[in-house]
């Protein structure tokens, strides 16, 4: 395959912004996604033979990412589909898988846009089927047509679960309750952070006359202390909180419910940064581990750009204005749009995100996650589910010497199964930290290297036939 101008990882909001602005400058785009159809988790589309038809509020993001594929198409964009990039090497190649073949891409400039993932939560009982988190459910309600269950509890902290509630109603759940970890009085100071946030406020407002319709409870200061079922979930204990997320003692109620919806946030998705090198920091405000980038967008590796929430958990509006600023400015960099309004703009774009940040990081700073929550992992809850390696067993193997997580990787194997730290490397950090008194920042990262997902054998050969110095 010819290697594009531009090879953009990530189909959502700032995926899109960013290859429309590019091509609008005459640059060869080509973005590459692991979903079917472009789109990403904010703009999914459905699957083929359902449609987003209606005016219920859960499609009206699948309708307008549809309009903004076609902007893209329009603007000569190219979409890959099925893309599985699980390599990036020095010289600033990647390698993707596309069916059963591999191939290697080597772009002018690279814009990292694969979005993020949920935040994992742990306690007992966590791993059981039934037990998912909220952005699995999106994707089953959107892309599928599928409900996840029949009788549904929400639990989790912030606005997204009350989204993913309301659109689990809409498409003909029984939701019983929605628990919000945070109490009304903590909430208080997030609102002067909305003001003029008109669009987000009506959004909000549509979803919660949706739940009030249902009549679905919101139960704030609660979230879950364990889970139990015979092979499959069934009973749900919740508790009450404290300030601080310690669970109540007595304020324990058991609800019969066969699917938990878990929403405790997002966490920018760095593998593909940390792969090639990129400078990566840890910024609560911006959700985790963030690379570090400049005002066009760019990495610590000169021609590798990051988008969206990939760049820090900030929402959709401040994706899609990233993602235009890396698309502009990886252009220009190549030569294009001279003489044109490129840089204005750039300038226009950067004015608009400065308010999309200010109004993002004051919201992850209140819906952070308290350190009380850490009471809920017992020795016996399993951490590492593709290893099924217990709390306990890491709380033993710290030790003088495992200051960092990589040190715990390699003593107990937590982040060695398939998932490849996936789901469990931010729990190890935070365990550790909890064990040494260091903070989340100093505890580092689990090494990354490719493949960055499980791939066929063959996958390798094909790479070897194609790149001698790949593997």
């Amino acid at each position: 395959m010819a290697s594009p101008e531009i090879v953009i990882v990530g189909a959502g909001p700032a995926g899109l912004a960013a290859g429309i602005e590019a091509a609008r400058l005459s640059a060869t785009v080509l973005v590459l996604d692991e979903y079917a159809a472009p789109g990403g988790q904010y703009y999914r589309q459905p699957a083929p033979g359902l449609t987003a038809a209606g005016d219920r509020p859960s499609f009206a993001h699948s309708r307008e990412g549809q309009e903004r594929i076609e902007d893209a198409r329009r603007a000569g964009v190219e979409f890959l589909s099925g893309a599985l990039v699980w390599g990036g090497f020095a010289d600033g190649t990647i390698a993707l898988q596309v069916g059963d073949a591999s191939r290697t891409l080597s772009p002018a400039k690279l814009i990292l846009a694969g979005g993020a993932q949920d935040r994992p939560v742990a306690f007992p009982g966590w791993t059981l089927p039934g037990v998912m988190t909220a952005g699995a459910a999106q994707a089953l309600v959107r892309g599928q047509g599928v409900l996840p269950g029949r009788r549904i509890l929400m639990a989790g902290t912030g606005p997204l679960q009350i989204a993913m509630a309301a659109q689990l109603v809409e498409a003909g759940a029984q939701v019983t309750a929605v628990l919000e970890a945070h109490r009304p009085s903590a909430l208080l100071g997030m609102a002067p952070h909305f003001w003029g946030q008109w669009g987000r406020l009506q959004e909000g407002w549509a979803y919660t006359r949706t739940l009030r319709a249902a009549r679905v409870p919101i139960r704030f200061g609660r979230t879950v202390l364990r889970v139990a079922g015979n092979g499959a979930l069934s009973r749900v204990v919740t508790v009450a909180l404290d300030g601080d997320w310690h669970p109540i003692p007595g304020s324990e109620v058991e609800v019969e419910v066969d699917t938990l919806c878990l929403g405790f946030g997002l966490v920018p998705n760095t593998k593909l940064a940390r792969l090639f090198g990129c400078r990566i920091t840890h910024d609560p405000s911006r959700g985790g581990l963030v690379p570090v980038h400049d005002e066009q967008m760019q990495t610590s590796r000169p021609g590798i750009f990051v988008a969206g929430e990939a760049a820090g958990i900030a929402g959709a509006k401040a994706a899609e204005l990233q993602g235009r600023i890396a698309g502009l400015s990886a252009a220009v960099a190549l030569g294009k749009g001279k003489g044109g309004d490129a840089g204005q703009r750039v300038e226009t774009a950067r004015h608009a995100l400065a308010v999309e940040l200010r109004f993002a990081r004051a919201l992850n700073r209140i819906f952070v996650l308290r350190l009380g929550l850490r009471a809920l992992v017992t020795d016996e809850t399993i951490i590492c589910r593709c290893e099924g390696i217990t709390a306990g067993v890491l709380r033993a193997t710290v030790a003088e010497w495992t200051r960092t997580v990589d040190a715990v990787r390699t003593v107990s194997r937590a982040g060695f199964g398939r998932c490849q730290g996936a789901t469990c490397e931010t729990l190890v950090a935070d365990l550790l930290s909890q064990a040494t008194g260091a903070s989340i920042g100093d505890v580092g990262q689990f090494h990354v290297r490719p493949p960055l997902k499980p791939i066929p054998l063959g996958a390798l050969a094909d790479l070897a036939a194609d790149r001698s110095d790949a593997v």
